[in-house]
């Protein structure tokens, strides 16, 4: 096994720094994103591969922490991206709270600081259930038997009548029940009166 000198230990690093720093930027403006545009699968997919890279990159520098909530926070992604949880505002505000707690770590690893943020177990503890939970089926929709009988009901009524019944009818000045309206309609074939009910 090769052992780095203290000055590629310097630079893997910094090197490590900087892209968990890009990484968590990247996490940040692609919560925003999530929250406006819950169901964008494609900013789903890149929060989870960053989760993922910077997962990597800390259990490779020697961060266990750092990289215990990235995967607790990658097994959340992975929940939305296969569907089996859904987008909600309060999990884009856990998720933001995971980015907050990441970013202290590692601003401490810059410092060769070793201290926690308060609250960590409690956040993994609050990721690891959200992951276990189960989506809320949606609602279904209304029957369309149900749609058509509402529909069909608000249909006006016609009763049709022979033209020598009408001119008979007419001329005795016959009411009509109430609620009803005498009109001719000359595009039938048949040269029939149509009697609407409404």
């Amino acid at each position: 096994m090769t052992t780095l000198s203290a000055s590629d230990q310097e630079l893997l690093l910094q090197t490590f720094l900087t892209e968990a720093g890009e990484h968590l930027g990247t996490l940040e403006e692609g919560l925003v994103v999530l929250e406006d545009r819950p169901g964008d699968s494609e900013t789903i997919n890149e929060l989870f591969r960053v989760s993922h890279s910077l997962k990597g990159d800390a259990k490779m520098v020697g961060f266990p922490h750092i990289a215990e909530l990235a995967h607790v926070m990658e097994d959340l992604l992975e929940r939305l991206r296969d569907g089996s949880i859904v987008v909600t505002p309060e999990l884009v505000t856990l998720l933001l709270q995971a980015v907050d707690a990441l970013r202290a770590m590692v601003r401490a690893a810059a410092q060769r600081d070793q201290a926690l943020p308060a609250g960590l177990d409690a956040l993994r503890e609050a990721l690891r259930t959200a992951a276990a939970a189960t989506a809320t089926p949606a609602s279904a929709p209304a029957p369309a038997e149900h749609a058509a009988a509402h529909t069909g009901e608000s249909e006006a009524r016609t009763l049709r009548v022979e033209i020598g019944k009408l001119d008979r009818l007419l001329r005795r000045d016959l009411p009509l029940p109430p609620g009803s309206r005498r009109s001719i309609d000359m595009r039938d074939p048949n040269d029939v009166i149509r009697i609407s009910h409404r």
